[in-house]
């Protein structure tokens, strides 16, 4: 829901040291819905986006890979596909790494 998402960004927004804990809670709340009998990727979409929000106010590459991964098993590809640019812009050493191995 669009309220519930600009509330959770807001509270991101105002509380920068409990952004982690933030992204961390909506990543467990949508693998919950995902890991359900009956599956509800529409929700956890919703909040991996928000996960998504908050991830890249922290700018952390661990945790927006972290949500990233979690899109993919929502089906939100292009959601993953955008945090996965974030990341190596963060961490433009990550893709010779993976080269290598």
């Amino acid at each position: 829901h669009p309220r519930a998402r600009e509330m959770i960004e807001m509270a991101a927004g105002q509380e920068p040291v409990r952004r982690r804990d933030i992204a961390y809670w909506l990543i467990d709340e949508a693998q919950q819905l995902l890991n359900r009998k009956e599956r509800d990727e529409v929700g956890a979409r919703g909040l991996l986006g928000s996960a998504m929000v908050v991830s890249r106010l922290l700018m952390d590459a661990e945790t927006i890979y972290t949500v990233c991964s979690a899109c993919l098993q929502s089906g939100a590809l292009q959601e993953a596909l955008d945090g996965y640019r974030l990341v190596q812009k963060l961490m433009p050493n990550l893709a010779s790494i993976y080269h290598q191995a």
